[in-house]
């Protein structure tokens, strides 16, 4: 009997090696990871400072690894920022190794190692290449805009650039501020209204980097007919000798002139028609006022197609009596008050002074014609001889805003040859109220105002350097 179980014992025995092999067998080492490349660069949200660009390497092991760059002085662009997780030195049995690299600045492609070990000894190698760099222009939002016919607004882009850009306008129709630059950058533009009453236009703005570009428009539909005219135009007040004069007129359909009033002896407007324009000039000549008033004329101007449509426009040439006053040399800061023999007149204090730090000083040199105010109605004029300005730097004189007045007109003619001259407010002449014109030997410059403060300002004749005023006037006006 026990010689026929045998079989079955063996045949038992047999087996359980069969299956203990099995569950005891180890699991199968896995270590996996792939070249990977890189962008060159990263396109991100304006103002979002990014100069860098991440990649993650997948890795797949069965063991804890972790990476190290070959040569890293050959690869000072690369590094290695983290796996994915807290852990960057490979606790993880699996997951992504992550990278940082700096935009790849040149027009080729660049490599580095990587060597990944586990923890028993395992090595693979790696190669992170970074993409070489391609020009990029992009506007970061929108690339189409409307405005009205005659909208003054300004449009403001932003514009993402990898190198350096250049703006180009199509028939001058814009300009752009900045025109060029390096980088990601607030560019405005400002497109000319259409003033056409038949077709509308389009303004393109081409942005270039490289071969790369991107455009920018603004469509406007026709306008309508309309006449009008620059405010300080409505109103300008001419002195008593005045005899010649220009108005301006703002109109994109042709227009004509007719002189409703006038008891200015000789008025005469140069041309009664035109056709269309803005800032258009309309030269008008006279006579000086002998009078003692003033005198005036109105004319209207109105589109030929529609004389409803009209403005009226209002030449005033005043006139005053005129008194001597003292007057005695001054230098640097040093005030010359001005003493007229009519009480009613107000005094005026003058000094003189520098924008700039200098040790020389210029003169106020009379040279035969004395102060001379003048005073009627409305209107206060302050004339004065030569001024001479010896100095190489900014210099200026200054003089006060006059109680109950306020600063309307300035003219100065100069004996300088191409000196530039301005018109400031305030006593350090941080604000330009006169913008800057640059004068001829005996030219006349001239600047009006319509907006200038009462009592709250000093204002200054600021001259560029040495130079002299052969002569100049003041008019300020109630």
């Amino acid at each position: 009997m026990k010689f026929r179980i045998v079989p079955l014992v063996v045949a038992a025995l047999c087996a359980i090696p069969s299956c203990l092999v099995e569950e005891m067998r180890a699991p199968q080492f896995v270590f996996e990871v792939s070249d990977v490349t890189v962008p060159a660069d990263t396109v991100a949200h304006f103002g979002m400072g990014v100069r860098t660009v991440t990649a993650l390497v997948p890795v797949r092991c069965t063991e804890n690894w972790s990476a190290v760059i070959v040569n890293p002085d050959a690869a000072p662009w690369l590094s290695i920022a983290a796996q994915q997780g807290s852990n960057p030195i490979g606790a993880d049995v699996t997951g992504h190794l992550t990278l940082t690299c700096a935009f790849n600045e040149d027009y080729v492609r660049r490599s580095a190692t990587l060597r990944l070990v586990t923890a028993s000894g395992q090595k693979r190698e790696v190669t992170v290449t970074q993409e070489a760099k391609s020009d990029r222009v992009a506007i970061d939002g929108e690339t189409a805009f409307t405005l009205s016919a005659e909208s003054e607004a300004d449009i403001k882009v932003k514009l993402l650039s990898n190198r350096g850009w250049t703006a180009e306008v199509a028939e001058e129709q814009a300009t752009v501020t900045p025109a060029e630059g390096t980088g990601d950058a607030i560019v405005t533009i400002k497109a000319k209204p259409n003033y056409s009453c038949e077709e509308g236009s389009v303004a393109t703005v081409t942005f270039r980097a490289g071969d790369k570009s991107v455009a920018v428009t603004i469509t406007r539909p026709a306008d309508v007919p309309f006449i009008s005219a620059n405010a300080v135009d409505i109103r300008r007040n001419y002195l008593p000798s005045a005899t010649e004069g220009v108005l301006r007129v703002n109109s994109n359909q042709p227009w004509k002139a007719e002189v409703l009033s006038n008891n200015i002896r000789d008025f005469a407007l140069q041309t009664m028609e035109g056709e269309g324009g803005m800032g258009t000039e309309i030269p008008f000549t006279m006579s000086p006022n002998e009078s003692q008033e003033s005198l005036s004329a109105q004319v209207r101007l109105s589109l030929a197609s529609d004389p409803g449509k009209n403005v009226v426009m209002t030449v005033n040439q005043w006139t005053g009596f005129t008194v001597s006053v003292d007057f005695h040399g001054v230098t640097s800061e040093e005030a010359c008050p001005l003493q007229p023999l009519d009480a009613s007149v107000p005094q005026i204090p003058f000094t003189s002074g520098f924008l700039n730090s200098g040790n020389a000083q210029y003169d106020y040199v009379l040279t035969g014609t004395p102060y001379v105010f003048g005073l009627k109605g409305d209107y206060l004029v302050v004339r004065n001889g030569d001024i001479r300005f010896n100095a190489s730097n900014a210099a200026y004189v200054k003089f006060p805003a006059v109680e109950g007045y306020r600063l309307a007109y300035v003219e100065i003619t100069t004996a300088a040859t191409n000196k530039n001259f301005s018109v400031a407010q305030n006593p350090d002449g941080s604000i330009l109220v006169g913008a800057r014109k640059t004068l001829a030997k005996d030219a006349k410059g001239s600047w009006e105002f319509n907006e200038t403060e009462f009592n709250t300002a000093y204002y200054l004749i600021i001259s560029s350097g040495s130079s002299r005023l052969s002569e100049w006037v003041l008019l300020y006006v109630k």
